[in-house]
């Protein structure tokens, strides 16, 4: 049988990547997909940094709050979507 998807279709179903705060995920964006990345920390661990949010606050400069939602939470509820809260 044959593959009917594209590779980068696959790719965006099956995977997701939480960057370190010192990656830049908002050149990760513009040169791949918005559906790729979530946010995580490593709080209260070093490498976590001290302040996680606006390090990548910064990194996605002057994306769109649609782009930011999909960062902090909805990629992760897409993965997850029994961690929905009402």
């Amino acid at each position: 049988s044959a593959i009917s998807r594209k590779p980068s279709e696959q790719i965006i179903e099956q995977m997701a990547f939480t960057p370190f705060v010192f990656e830049n995920v908002g050149q990760f964006i513009e040169q791949s997909c918005p559906d790729l990345y979530l946010f995580s920390s490593d709080y209260p661990h070093v490498e976590g940094g001290k302040d996680p949010i606006g390090r990548f606050e910064t990194s996605l400069g002057d994306m769109s709050s649609s782009i930011r939602t999909q960062f902090y939470t909805e990629n992760f509820l897409r993965l997850f979507p029994h961690a929905r809260v009402s």
